[in-house]
């Protein structure tokens, strides 16, 4: 496990690896006072059961919120406490396109007060280092009011991280718009079909996740309506309450966003699955036009060459005594016979239209 303590005093912001606690004894842990005071982020990588354990005894982690990271049930949890803390996992979706599937990585949060712990696996180290960043350069700004901005911070880069493979998979499909029309080739059939539904699993995983991650918000944005109006019932109203429930109103927006863009790569994946089908169907009538045309000069050949089998097999029936075998010139006169067949037969077809 790799894990970092964050903190900020008021005045300094440090960064820190988070020792472990020892097993043969109890866990060190701040003062009362510097615990109230202090405003602390802790983030654990890929953390072990014993990490789990021992974390608990630093800083009070109720043994509830160890079962929720275990059990990693859902594609989102948001369990609220009694005294004002809460829990929330959700999953950031990467897609393999290798094996056309999804992996839907698990993000814990436990906001306490003053206080964030957040439990992720290492495949999101970028998100977590650019929230890093932004705290680093502003940390008075950014843990002003407890760990509740520094969750909004990760949730905004954890949806603006979707941004650019939104717009990759646009450009490729509108890449893949102009190859429909090249559907000649037997292989690029196949391959517009793979891509297509590659389009229809990466939109639908997408879809799947955001719709969990809207309630997860409308339930965080209650919990922290809740924490707000409880304290004015105590004291007078802070300005941050409104501030963290217009972030939280920020975060349903960039999601509404997003979703947005999710449903208009579903409309568009759709659109060119149309304009495909639109294609195979103008190129099976152009090859059923063909095999007409060529069936439409088979029978007029056939046409053409059945009266002149009829005679041919008439008059070679070798029967004696046929009455036109006296005739002078008749073999002239059935030749001409048989071309006039010929000639009045292609007149009335090019008559007709029929060539």
């Amino acid at each position: 496990m790799a894990a970092t303590l964050y903190s900020f005093d008021g005045n300094t912001f440090s960064a820190q690896a988070l020792p472990r606690a020892e097993a043969d004894g109890p866990a060190t842990s701040p003062s009362r006072a510097e615990h109230d005071q202090e405003q602390m982020w802790i983030d654990l990588v890929d953390p072990s059961d014993d990490d789990l354990q021992a974390l608990a005894l630093r800083v009070e982690l109720p043994p509830s919120v160890i079962q929720e990271i275990k059990s990693n049930k859902g594609l989102r949890r948001f369990v609220p406490y009694e005294d004002g803390a809460m829990f929330l996992l959700l999953h950031r979706v990467f897609y393999r396109f290798d094996d056309d599937d999804s992996d839907f990585r698990p993000i814990g949060f436990y906001l306490s007060g003053h206080h964030l712990i957040t439990f992720r696996t290492k495949n999101v180290s970028r998100l977590f280092e650019r929230t890093v960043e932004k705290v680093r350069c502003s940390p008075l700004a950014h843990f002003e009011g407890g760990g509740l901005p520094v969750l909004i911070i990760i949730l905004e880069g954890l949806f603006a991280d979707y941004y650019p493979m939104l717009e990759k998979s646009s450009d490729e499909l509108d890449t893949l718009e102009s190859e429909v029309f090249r559907l000649s080739e037997n292989d690029l059939q196949k391959k517009v079909v793979r891509e297509l539904l590659k389009f229809k699993k990466l939109a639908s995983a997408y879809r799947k996740a955001f719709i969990s991650q809207r309630a997860l918000l409308i339930e965080l944005s209650e919990a922290v309506r809740t924490a707000s109006r409880s304290r004015s019932t105590r004291k007078k109203p802070s300005d941050d309450s409104t501030d963290f429930s217009s972030l939280i109103k920020g975060l349903l927006d960039d999601w509404s966003a997003l979703t947005s863009e999710v449903d208009s790569l579903n409309a568009h994946a759709g659109a060119v699955f149309e304009v495909y089908s639109t294609s195979l169907m103008i190129e099976m009538a152009r090859s059923g036009s063909k095999q007409n045309t060529i069936m439409q000069r088979l029978n007029i050949m056939t046409a053409i060459f059945l009266p002149l089998t009829f005679i041919v097999g008439v008059y070679g029936m070798n029967i004696p005594n046929m009455p036109e075998f006296s005739l002078n010139h008749f073999y002239y006169i059935l030749l001409t016979l048989m071309g006039f067949l010929v000639a009045a037969m292609l007149f009335v077809f090019k008559k007709i239209k029929w060539m």
